[in-house]
């Protein structure tokens, strides 16, 4: 077989694929609040409909169509009435067991071969430091996991080595009977942090954040019903933003938010500084080739 690859140009408009990490929370944050929540433009992907059939095995109501709608229950979750398959989600999985940990049973948590391997040891802990009852059914800190709430608030601690570690606790422990403090060790990837803490900010949840290093946050909190549009997720536009600049090509990108708090956002900062034309309006990004780009350095 012979392939030859020819020089092009890419011209055309698209619509970037939503968030998953954002859809993945508003499903969650959507469960959690009593009443209808509306997402707009969710993902759809492997991942967030593992999300979605975890949520509704709490007896969430989820009905997906051209948007989908969240029918939450508060803190009125219902015991899962088998075990929860989360398979290849890893973020629906650990902010799953945070979830978990406000329903009055057990909940058994596993996956794929791959998610099994994941750590969870340190959520596990912290969570135990909440009030619930947590544990790794082999003992190695990882899947499957059974889950027994729940939390009741106070101190704990948590590796911040992955971000998904302290949303789950961000999210779960507002609804705690009592208020909660989190010390955050290792702190990492920030903009997943803040995007969590921004849907806390939308919902209205009183917290307080030190350097993301401590937290404070309430306990005997509500989340309320919500519409909100899901963003572009940014490390899908990647492709685009380098293509476009590579090349002599004129490419206007739909969907993207620069007020979200997506880290890989940075790009477009990148690019720029390597002489790319790439031009900003509501809604819409246009990337512009045929300059030579240039060497920089970034960090």
């Amino acid at each position: 077989m012979r392939l030859i690859v020819k020089k092009s140009n890419l011209k055309g408009r698209i619509r970037i694929p939503s968030s998953k990490s954002q859809t993945i929370r508003a499903l969650l944050i959507g469960s959690l609040a009593a009443g209808e929540s509306q997402i707009n433009n969710p993902l759809e992907s492997s991942d967030t409909f593992s999300c979605v059939k975890m949520c509704r095995s709490f007896g969430v109501r989820i009905e997906m169509g051209s948007h989908w709608i969240v029918k939450g229950l508060g803190r009125d979750l219902k015991v899962p009435q088998n075990i929860i398959d989360i398979r290849n989600s890893g973020t629906s999985c650990r902010l799953g067991l945070g979830m978990a940990s406000l329903c009055n049973g057990y909940s058994v948590f596993t996956g794929d071969e791959q998610t099994r391997k994941r750590p969870m040891q340190s959520l596990i802990n912290a969570l135990n430091n909440l009030g619930a009852d947590v544990f790794s059914t082999r003992e190695n800190g990882r899947l499957p996991v059974v889950v027994r709430g729940r939390i009741k608030g106070g101190v704990t601690e948590v590796d911040g080595i992955t971000s998904q570690f302290l949303s789950s606790l961000l999210i779960s422990s507002p609804l705690a009977d009592r208020d909660s403090k989190i010390y955050v060790s290792n702190p990492r990837e920030r903009p997943y942090v803040e995007m969590t803490l921004s849907w806390l900010s939308k919902m209205g949840i009183e917290y307080k954040n030190r350097d993301f290093k401590e937290f404070d946050i309430k306990g005997g909190q509500s989340y309320k019903p919500f519409q909100e549009e899901m963003a572009g997720d940014f490390s899908s536009a990647t492709f685009f933003f380098c293509a476009g600049s590579l090349s002599d090509s004129h490419i206007k990108l739909e969907g993207l938010n620069m007020n979200d708090t997506q880290g890989d956002k940075k790009v477009i900062d990148i690019m720029r500084d390597l002489g790319a034309s790439i031009d900003i309006a509501p809604g819409l990004i246009e990337v512009r080739g045929g300059s030579r780009l240039q060497p920089t350095r970034t960090q």
